[in-house]
């Protein structure tokens, strides 16, 4: 996934690739669960 998504070869980086991926998700989480209403309050 991290790979695919973000381009960054877990086999080489794995600390960086594991990193990234959590705050991938991290971000699409809280658009999900907070982040759509703020986008459309206006």
């Amino acid at each position: 996934m991290a790979h695919l998504i973000l381009g960054i070869d877990p086999a080489r980086e794995p600390e960086r690739a594991r990193k990234a991926l959590r705050s991938h998700l991290d971000r699409a989480n809280w658009m999900v669960t907070t982040g759509y209403k703020e986008l459309f309050a206006s």
